[in-house]
């Protein structure tokens, strides 16, 4: 309702600007909607006028007088009597104010001065019974000068004037135009009335004061609170002009709230977020059209140009260069480094990140050692953070860049309110914080969710991102189809083994240099993991383009590598499938893989495969086919081997973690990393998830059969994303429970779930992670932090624990980010009361700062490698800062 008379006007927003009124309201800045001071709430004012009508009343009553006299309607008396009476009064109460008498009798001095004056003019007129409520404006003048506590003096002094007067009348001392007796009961009656309005002005000027003096004090304590607020304060008036700005825009922005004041609120922000900061603004005010800012005032003294900087800018704290808001994508620089066996050896299972992005070059860092994770800027280009609050008159948490005083740029967050209509203000109130770091740290975060650690290459997840938008783009034109390559190296295992998984990390990271630079701009090349490689070309006319293309990678990789001095030479095997409109994610890279696994099986590697369906068949006599994983599970191939888990704060093992390996026996032991992918793509993960729970149940139960009840050890094993969609995951999970004979009440049993298998929209995986809570499971999400790291999922499912990712881990003592980021988590653990455990912890360093930041578990070859259940695992170890711990 209160914007219905301005419906027929568009309605300004707070970050639009008005050029007609711009140098009008720039020579007219009103600077105290806050700055009050010893503002009065108007008592002053009102004060001044009655003061002003008090005295002015003394020379109008000497006029009325003399008129009187003239007329005889009075006793005449000599004019100088009336005139000394009138110049006595003032005169004895300057003298009394200003020398002589301390003050508790100057007030009663100065009234019984004015009191007797009034009663000497009031009763030798003859009317004096009449005119005795003359003495109120005694009441009135003082009350108005003094305050509220001169009333009672006031009617005290007027009081014994009246009844001096009329104790003179009946001795017959002064003149008397009525009858004595009516005479002394009006007198006496004024009186009375007199002392009751004087009460009554009193009464009121008490509560005046009151009110007042708690106006006074909420103002000052508002005023407090917006000039020691951490967050800056800005009020920007209709016409788009800063009218106040609080002093802790100078933490924020490094001005002086003065230098800000009378500035062109839009000058502040970048050029890029201007057009999100508006839309936000004058959509939720109804605001009609957005102003061009083109001929704006210039910024204040100090202020950046930011309307002719380049798109990208220092950032602060000298942070890498910030790309503009406009960016799909989290930034060109990539992180890269190495955490020991986290590198070439990384999980391949499956994820479903699906960030949008369109990042075809990226750059790879070829340093093995150092983090160099981007701190890319994270403002946002659409609307990330929807309105909560219903008013119409206030948005919530519009982020944008501002422009510092030193020529960098801050992320910040404000929530601005339609204070227009409060004459306080009479503009739009914007309070805003500083967000960088956390921008900062959130790029980060979505950084590593879409890019491998090592190489800094889109990872698997916005490779399948990049697929899913090519097989749209092919459902909408009919251009040539995409297609994907897998190239998978030759003869790097032997590099491995030979020198050590630090030179396979610089093999690779050199590899993914010489990816990029072989192929055109508009392709993707990914790293799935391990040593494979998926490239995504378009724009490809024909099968001799495509082997065009493979070659020109082939030749790259046929250079030789350079190596702690020596020369290796390595080949690589490429399969190529076609993107077609019938082809899935999941079909078009199993379709390559083959095509790859073809080609090396022929020739033994460095050879280019195209997928047909009659090399199908073939491809699956490989050791990674349903048949050969059914047999695995049936012969016994299968085993698990177990990482402790200990107490970050005692140092006791609490459990273990279930590890599967498969002993073939033509390829001896293989990492899940070999098979699991397999597994996935053809079901059999489902019954050998079953399988590893049951068998690490039945472990435990044996383990703690020989163990105190105080100290019984719990399990944790994985669960893949195809267990999930399994209908009867609950009951099957419930089974093996009871075929164990473990009690999750008693021990503990939890399951880990990877970031990007957390189910999003599907209520039927949902339901089953509720099921598993019910049947006492603990549910964990591992690898926490190095995929999309939603916290409405820790929010909306039944999560206990989080896992901090190795690659954070391993920054610990080289990387102060990876430090924060692990200080972040610990933190909001503690809050939502969840578990932590920190994955590959390999160094005292590393464990010791883990313990000092809380961290409840940790679990990593620091405290033993994975190892046969016929090893046993030790009941304790030993904590002592900067050395290994030892077992006990």
């Amino acid at each position: 309702m209160r914007n219905q008379g301005r419906q027929d006007t568009p309605v300004p927003g707070p970050f639009d600007h008005h050029h007609d009124h711009h140098q009008q309201d720039r020579n007219h800045v009103h600077r105290g909607v806050l700055d009050r001071g010893h503002d009065d709430g108007g008592l002053g004012e009102h004060r001044s006028t009655a003061l002003t009508i008090s005295y002015a009343m003394g020379p109008a009553a000497f006029l009325v007088l003399l008129a009187l006299r003239h007329y005889r309607l009075i006793d005449v008396l000599p004019i100088w009597v009336y005139l000394a009476t009138f110049l006595i009064v003032p005169i004895v109460g300057l003298a009394v104010n200003r020398w002589c008498i301390s003050g508790r009798i100057a007030p009663h001095v100065r009234l019984a001065t004015h009191c007797a004056a009034v009663t000497w003019i009031t009763f030798l007129t003859g009317w004096g019974p009449v005119m005795v409520m003359s003495f109120t404006i005694i009441v009135v003048v003082n009350v108005a000068q003094f305050g509220s506590r001169s009333w009672r003096p006031a009617v005290l002094w007027g009081a014994l004037g009246i009844t001096s007067g009329q104790v003179a009348l009946s001795l017959h001392l002064l003149p008397c135009r009525l009858a004595l007796g009516p005479a002394q009961v009006i007198g006496f009656l004024g009186l009375f009335v007199f002392a009751f309005t004087g009460r009554m002005i009193g009464a009121a000027a008490e509560q005046t004061e009151q009110a007042d003096a708690a106006i006074r004090h909420s103002e000052e304590r508002f005023r407090s609170l917006v000039q020691h607020a951490s967050d800056t304060t800005f009020v920007v008036d209709p016409a788009g002009i800063i009218s106040y700005a609080s002093p802790a825009v100078f933490a924020l922005l490094g001005h002086l709230p003065e230098q800000l004041v009378g500035a062109v609120a839009t000058d502040l922000i970048h050029p890029d977020d201007r057009d999100l900061v508006r839309k936000r603004t004058t959509d939720r005010f109804r605001s009609a059209a957005v102003t061009d800012l083109e001929g704006a005032a210039p910024a204040p003294t100090g202020t950046p140009a930011v309307s002719s900087r380049p798109e990208t800018g220092p950032a602060a704290d000298g942070d890498p260069a910030v790309p503009p808001v406009g960016s799909s994508q989290f930034g060109a620089e990539r992180s890269s480094g190495t955490a020991g066996n986290a590198g070439n050896r990384t999980d391949t299972s499956p994820t479903t990140d699906t960030s949008p992005t369109t990042d075809t070059s990226p750059t790879t860092d070829t340093s093995a050692d150092t983090d160099t994770s981007p701190t890319t800027d994270t403002s946002p280009t659409t609307d990330t953070n929807a309105d909560t609050d219903t008013s119409a008159d206030t948005i919530q948490s519009v982020q944008f860049r501002m422009a510092r005083a030193d020529g960098t740029w801050c992320h910040a967050e404000a929530v601005v309110s339609d204070q227009r209509d409060n004459p306080a203000v009479a503009g739009y109130v914007a309070n805003i914080r500083d967000v960088t770091v956390r921008a900062q740290t959130e790029a980060i975060l979505a950084h590593r969710a879409s890019h491998d650690p090592l190489t800094g290459l889109p990872n698997r997840a916005l490779l399948v991102d990049r697929i899913e938008q090519a097989l749209a783009r092919r459902k909408r034109s009919a251009g040539p189809p995409p297609v994907v390559m897998l190239l998978d190296l030759d003869r790097f295992k032997a590099v491995n083994d030979s020198l050590g998984h630090r030179c396979g990390d610089d093999v690779l990271v050199e590899l993914a240099t010489r990816l990029q630079q072989a192929l055109r701009s508009g392709d993707t090349v990914a790293r799935l993991g391990g040593d494979e490689f998926v490239v995504l070309c378009e724009d490809v006319r024909n099968r001799p383009e495509a082997v065009d293309l493979a070659e020109r990678i082939l030749t790259a990789v046929d250079q030789p590598f350079t190596v702690l001095g020596r020369r290796l030479s390595l080949g690589a095997s490429i399969g190529i499938t076609t993107v077609d409109d019938a082809s899935g994610v999941d079909t078009l890279l199993g379709e390559a893989d083959v095509a790859m696994y073809l080609a090396k099986a022929r020739t033994g590697g460095d050879r280019i495969q195209f997928f047909d369906a009659a090399a199908h068949v073939p491809a699956l006599h490989r050791p990674h086919t349903a048949d050969d994983l059914a047999t695995a599970l049936t012969e016994e191939q299968l085993e698990l081997y177990y990482q402790p888990i200990v107490s970050a704060r005692t140092g006791a093992v609490t459990g273990a973690e279930a590890l599967l390996r498969w002993r073939h026996p033509d390829h001896g032991l293989l990492a899940p990393a070999d098979f699991l992918a397999a597994a996935e793509r053809t079901g059999m993960i489902v019954p050998i998830g079953t399988w590893v729970l049951s068998e690490a149940c039945r472990q435990v139960q044996r383990w703690n059969a020989t163990r105190p009840p105080e100290s019984a050890l719990g399990v944790s094993v994985n669960l893949s994303a195809r267990q999930l969609t399994e209908p009867d995951l609950a009951e099957a999970v419930a089974t093996s429970l009871r075929s164990a004979g473990v009690d999750p009440s008693h021990v503990s049993v939890a399951m880990e779930l990877s970031e990007a298998m957390l189910p999003t929209d599907d209520a039927r995986a949902r339901e089953t992670l509720h099921l598993l809570h019910e049947l006492g499971i603990e549910l964990a999400i591992d690898d926490f932090g190095n995929g999309y790291s939603s916290l409405r999922y820790v929010r909306d499912l039944p999560i206990g624990m989080l896992k901090v990712d190795r690659s954070f881990v391993s920054g610990i003592g080289r990387s102060p980010r990876d430090e924060s980021i692990i200080r972040s988590v610990v933190a909001l653990a503690a809050d939502l009361e969840l578990a932590v455990t920190a994955e590959g912890v390999e160094t005292a360093k590393q464990f010791d700062f883990l313990r000092t930041e809380g961290c409840d578990r940790v679990q990593g070859y620091l405290f033993g490698r994975p190892r046969p259940a016929t090893a046993g695992l030790p009941i304790a170890y030993h904590l002592a800062p900067e050395r290994s711990p030892s077992p006990v």
